[in-house]
C-alpha cells in the first residue's frame, strides 16, 4: 500500500501567517513522518525549510487546497497529494493572482490537466509518489525528505481570523474550482466509533 499524504509548500510564509487561513500552532511538536501516517485526521504539522513553509498531514484534502491557501496568504503555493491507496496523485503550483498549473493522474491516466506545463515537468510522463515529490522538490528547491523525520514540526489547530465567526469553517475568497476530483481517503474509522468525525480540513472548509 502506498503513502496517503497531503503536502503543501508556501513561499516566504511564517507559522504565524497561517492564522489568516484559520490555522494556529498548538505548542506541540512532532515529525512529519508521524503526521503523514496518523489515524488522527486532525493532525497537520508545519515547518520552515529554506524559503518555504511546509505543511504535512494525513488528510489528502490539504493537497488540493493550493488556490485557497495562495489567495488567503497572498503567497505562491506548491501542493502535492499522494493517494497511494487510490493510486491517485496531484501536483499544483498556484500564484496569488490565480495563475495555476494543476495535474492529476489516477490509475496511470491523466484526469486533470490545467494550465501551462512547467519546465520541471519535462520527462515526467505520469505522476507517481516519486515523480510527484520530485516535481515539488524541483520547483521549490526543497526536498521534504531532508526534514521529514525531524521532530520539530509544529502541530496546528483551527483558530485565528481565517475561521468563520461561528468557528465552523474557513472564509473562502472564491468557490472551489469546478471539476476538481474528490480525494479518496482509504482509512477505516477506529472500532467502536459511529459516524465520521470531522477532520481539521473538513472544519476549515465548512464540510
Amino acid at each position: 500500500m502506498g503513502l496517503d499524504m497531503g503536502l503543501v509548500y508556501v513561499r516566504g510564509a511564517a507559522i504565524q501567517d497561517l492564522a489568516a487561513i484559520g490555522l494556529v500552532p498548538t505548542g506541540e511538536r512532532t515529525s512529519a513522518d508521524v503526521a503523514s501516517v496518523s489515524a488522527d485526521r486532525d493532525l497537520v504539522v508545519a515547518r520552515a525549510s529554506g524559503d518555504w513553509l511546509l505543511l504535512v498531514g494525513p488528510e489528502l484534502l490539504i493537497g488540493f487546497e493550493d488556490e485557497m491557501i495562495a489567495r488567503g496568504l497572498d503567497r505562491q503555493v506548491v501542493a502535492a497529494m499522494l493517494g497511494g491507496t487510490s493510486d491517485t496523485f496531484s501536483f499544483a503550483r498556484c500564484d496569488p493572482d490565480g495563475t495555476r498549473r494543476h495535474v492529476v493522474d489516477s490509475s496511470g491516466e491523466r484526469v486533470v490537466d490545467e494550465g501551462a506545463a512547467l519546465p520541471a515537468e519535462a520527462g515526467v510522463e505520469r505522476l507517481t509518489e516519486d515523480t510527484t515529490l520530485g516535481l515539488a522538490a524541483e520547483v521549490t528547491g526543497v526536498d521534504v525528505w531532508d526534514v521529514f523525520a525531524r521532530e520539530d514540526w509544529q502541530v496546528l489547530a483551527t483558530g485565528g481570523p481565517g475561521q468563520d465567526d461561528d468557528g465552523g469553517g474557513l472564509r473562502q475568497t472564491a468557490p472551489p474550482a469546478p471539476g476538481r476530483p474528490e480525494p479518496r481517503v482509504g482509512r477505516a474509522a477506529p472500532s467502536g466509533r459511529t459516524g465520521r468525525r470531522r477532520g481539521l480540513l473538513d472544519r476549515l472548509l465548512g464540510r
